[in-house]
């Protein structure tokens, strides 16, 4: 069983900021500059990862979700998600045997690929 105590050792590892935000949420910062907030929320078997990119354009078109959708298919892991208006790249795990390493796995995958998210926006 995954503990909040467990979790937090974990994020202690990997020498991650981090501070639980409500009961089962964790706001974890990998780089230690706010520039990437992964939300990790702790849901009966699964982690879910969340990392907010930016507010989808008011003047999003076909070509914006087509090349969200492209973008898609080269994530490492997760997935390009619309929240509330939001553009957000999430991930799951199992939560069953999760380890630290497979945390590092998914927010930095989150990371790079936000990274690569940014840069494909911002060309047009």
């Amino acid at each position: 069983m995954l503990t909040p105590e467990k979790l937090e050792h974990f994020f202690l590892s990997l020498n991650y900021d981090y501070s639980e935000v409500s009961e089962g949420v964790w706001l974890v910062n990998a780089d230690h500059d706010d520039s990437t907030n992964v939300v990790i929320t702790v849901a009966e078997s699964l982690m879910i990862f969340r990392l907010k990119l930016v507010e989808v354009p008011s003047d999003a078109d076909a070509a914006f979700y087509k090349k969200l959708l492209g973008l898609n298919m080269k994530l490492d892991h997760g997935a390009i998600a619309i929240d509330a208006g939001d553009l957000v790249l999430i991930d799951t795990v199992e939560v069953a045997g999760i380890h630290a390493e497979e945390i590092h796995a998914s927010v930095m995958a989150l990371e790079n690929g936000a990274q690569m998210i940014y840069k494909a926006i911002r060309k047009g």
